[in-house]
């Protein structure tokens, strides 16, 4: 059983600039996710695992394995997963979905 520890706040640019917003955005998740890897151990600690919502993704990064802990990217639309589907996720979901991340990853990039 996850539960959802903080939320990564990003908030919206001021000054309409969406380039400088997303390169502030990707900025800010790489160094969140590097910063959980170098103090926390676990596998897929620092990974983001994504949840289709309406016309996006309410995205989240694995903070602690065990228990499973997850932290809310509250970034654009900020879509969040069902409370319930939070519930249900373990390890193995997430480690299932990462593992396909970085299959798809690896397929593209050749």
């Amino acid at each position: 059983m996850a539960t959802v520890t903080s939320s990564l706040q990003i908030p919206f640019p001021t000054n309409d600039d969406w380039d400088t917003y997303h390169q502030m955005v990707e900025e800010k998740i790489k160094q969140t996710c590097t910063d959980l890897k170098a103090t926390r151990k676990g596998d897929t600690v620092g990974e983001i695992i994504r949840f289709q919502v309406a016309d996006g993704y309410a995205q989240y990064i694995v903070v602690q394995e065990n228990p499973l802990k997850i932290m809310h990217i509250h970034e654009g639309d900020a879509y969040e997963a069902s409370h319930i589907l939070i519930r249900g996720l373990n390890l193995s979901d997430v480690i299932d979905m990462v593992g396909r991340e970085k299959a798809i990853a690896a397929m593209f990039s050749r």
